[in-house]
């Protein structure tokens, strides 16, 4: 008797979130004045299947595909009047799993699981040109503390699974993960920051990628791979363009930090008589 089966799951994600202050407003707040724009997607995909025949072919496939993006503005010659608080804020939190998990028994038996992660886009929190936040000379339009940030964290795991079991055993099992964005926090070229309190500019990018692949195969002949692959890619841009002023009596940090973790494992075992 001849067994096929197999297991697919595909997951694709492109969201975009946006929030912005439009061209040329003028935009003032008693207490806190906050544009923030966070994307959170948490993602677990699993494939499971199993075969039993006198012929058993299995496959086993998980793909997650993740694009998505956050965007936090300040128009053009947006002007910010007052406020105790002034944030503009982009994040992206991602939690991402392709798990896929199978067997396979015949006298005559092949199989294959496949997990893939890619985890693409990016994170941008900007003040485009020639705004204007804050005016400590004048009394009534004052700005306090200034945030510009751009955050971006995604973890994706990708697990491949498969026991392959005949007289004759043929298994492939391989597991890969991408983890590849940018994140960048700007004030445009021409704008000024003139804050009472503290004015922070700054962009954290934070990859982390694991891949895991487990193949067992036994039988009279067996014949087996395990594969595992991983990559990470994170860019981190913090930048105060040409001809931008920035004013504070207290502290002023322009920071970017890029972190990178990547884990890639494959095992393999395989017994014959």
């Amino acid at each position: 008797a001849l067994s096929v089966g197999g297991a697919v799951g595909t997951v694709t994600v492109g969201n975009q979130t946006n929030a912005s202050i439009g061209a040329n407003s003028e935009v003032g707040a008693e207490n806190a004045l906050t544009v923030d724009a966070t994307g959170k997607n948490d993602v677990d995909l699993t494939a499971l299947a199993g075969t039993i025949g006198l012929v058993g072919l299995g496959a086993q496939v998980a793909i997650i595909n993740d694009s998505s993006q956050q965007s936090a503005s300040l128009g053009d010659q947006t002007k910010i009047t007052n406020a105790t608080v002034l944030s503009v804020n982009a994040e992206g939190l991602r939690d991402l799993d392709a798990n896929a998990t199978g067997g396979t028994v015949g006298a005559i038996a092949a199989g294959a699981a496949i997990a893939r992660v890619n985890a693409t886009g990016g994170t941008q929190a900007t003040v485009a040109e020639s705004v204007t936040i804050g005016d400590s000379t004048t009394v009534s339009s004052p700005v306090e503390t200034v945030s510009i940030t751009a955050t971006n964290v995604t973890k994706a795991d990708g697990k491949a699974q498969a026991v392959i079991a005949g007289i004759g055993g043929g298994g492939g099992n391989d597991s890969e993960v991408t983890v590849d964005m940018a994140v960048d926090a700007k004030v445009g070229q021409g704008s000024t920051i003139d804050a009472t309190g503290a004015v922070t500019i700054a962009a954290l990018a934070n990859g982390q990628a694991n891949a895991e692949t487990l193949g067992i195969n036994a039988g009279g002949v067996t014949v087996g791979i395990s594969r595992s692959d991983t990559k990470v890619n994170t860019t981190a841009n913090t930048l105060v363009a040409d001809k931008a002023a920035i004013s504070t009596t207290d502290n002023l940090l322009v920071s970017a930090q890029s972190i990178q973790d990547a884990d890639a494992n494959a095992t393999g075992s395989g017994s014959s008589l």
